[in-house]
């Protein structure tokens, strides 16, 4: 009899073990969130014909308008700093009323994409995080920042792990030349007129000195 005890005992004993770990593993699991971003080789043209997720979730295959997979960009840095609201009240979609958290909780790191154009921080805690891309000679202009809380409600549910696609642009040769047309057209004109009106104020002086000695010899 007292063996069946003992072994009931244990048994109850192992039970609540394995009922123990299952919730310190789920605990773990929901509080850990991450932010992946995703960047690609966008023109000013691709902007209008890629349909990229806005609400978090990651992309199955992204192509453009052939087919053909869009070409990843590596060496993109971004800026990944924990905010707060300014006021409790504030309006939660005006980046000017966050502000880094101070102290043992603060949060900032940045990050660089890869060979496949990804970048990504895990493990972050539940918070509002402000990501920003910094510049590069790449890009032609960085997207503008964006504040992403984690985790992320989306019309399809919670969504731990955030995708961020940015839309920034990078330099192309149709870019380049437009950039030029934009530039002063000089053709080299510039050194010309200053010697033209070098040699005009040249020839006035050299007259009026003529005319001032010529009235002092009559005189």
């Amino acid at each position: 009899m007292k063996k069946i005890k003992l072994f009931f005992t244990c048994f109850l004993l192992l039970g609540f073990l394995l009922i123990f770990s299952e919730v310190i593993g789920y605990g773990d699991e929901i509080e850990s969130f991450g932010i992946h971003i995703i960047k690609y080789k966008l023109a000013e043209q691709d902007l209008t014909k890629q349909q990229l997720p806005t609400d978090g979730t990651k992309a199955e295959k992204v192509t453009d308008e052939q087919g053909n997979d869009l070409q990843p960009l590596s060496n993109i840095g971004y800026e990944i700093t924990k905010v707060v609201l300014k006021e409790a009240t504030g309006d939660s979609n005006n980046l000017d009323l966050y502000e880094p958290i101070q102290g043992a909780e603060a949060f900032q790191m940045k990050i660089i994409t890869n060979e496949v154009g990804l970048a990504e921080v895990n493990g972050l805690p539940r918070s509002t995080y402000l990501v920003t891309e910094l510049p590069n000679n790449l890009l032609k202009e960085v997207m503008e920042p964006v504040i992403i809380q984690l985790p992320m409600k989306t019309q399809s549910g919670i969504v731990n792990d955030v995708y961020l696609y940015p839309k920034s642009t990078i330099y192309t040769q149709d870019t380049i030349e437009t950039d030029r047309k934009k530039l002063p057209q000089t053709n080299g004109t510039i050194g010309t007129i200053n010697q033209m009106i070098f040699m005009i104020v040249l020839v006035l002086v050299m007259g009026i000195t003529g005319l001032f000695l010529s009235k002092r010899k009559t005189n």
